[in-house]
């Protein structure tokens, strides 16, 4: 993970670039987003619009160095091996005019183009369903009751909690 040390230590929160670590050992990643799409599926001008929102006034510096790490996270989809991805949106986060909307049309048709590779399953919780138990909330599923396997990430790196299962 030599590519993340180029970054100044304040772009990422320590919780966020311990995941990032986990998340470029793991083979597989669940991924429950209510809010966004989830960051492996973002379009670079999603991503910047969500880093320039990230905080109050971010220097421009920051938005570039937040987007380039969401960007250089994406490269696990298409290596080989692939990272496999199941990613459940809530369908408001496809509504939500994130950047414009030029930059959200992009951004829906890069999520059909994702759905189409085999290590890639997206799926959208529908907003008819009502009330459901991850309402305000973004995070990868619980892990199974039994220890995680090697390779596999759950974790909720913006409340500062990762658990990895080591090769």
């Amino acid at each position: 993970m030599d590519w993340l040390r180029r970054f100044p230590a304040d772009v990422l929160p320590g919780s966020l670039k311990d995941f990032i670590e986990l998340e470029s050992e793991a083979v597989k990643l669940d991924d429950f987003e209510t809010t966004v799409v989830p960051g492996l599926l973002q379009t670079e001008d999603y991503a910047k619009a969500i880093a320039r929102g990230w905080e109050l006034g971010p220097s421009d510096d920051v938005v570039e160095d937040r987007t380039a790490v969401r960007v250089q996270r994406q490269a696990r989809l298409h290596a080989e091996p692939p990272l496999h991805l199941h990613a459940v949106i809530y369908q408001p986060a496809l509504r939500a005019p994130v950047g414009g909307p030029e930059t959200i049309r992009a951004q829906l048709l890069h999520l059909v183009e994702m759905a189409e590779l085999p290590n890639i399953t997206i799926q959208v919780l529908r907003e008819q369903v009502g009330a459901h138990p991850a309402m305000g909330v973004s995070f990868s599923p619980p892990p199974p009751r039994r220890p995680l396997g090697p390779g596999r990430v759950h974790g909720r790196p913006h409340q500062g909690r990762v658990r990895g299962g080591r090769r």
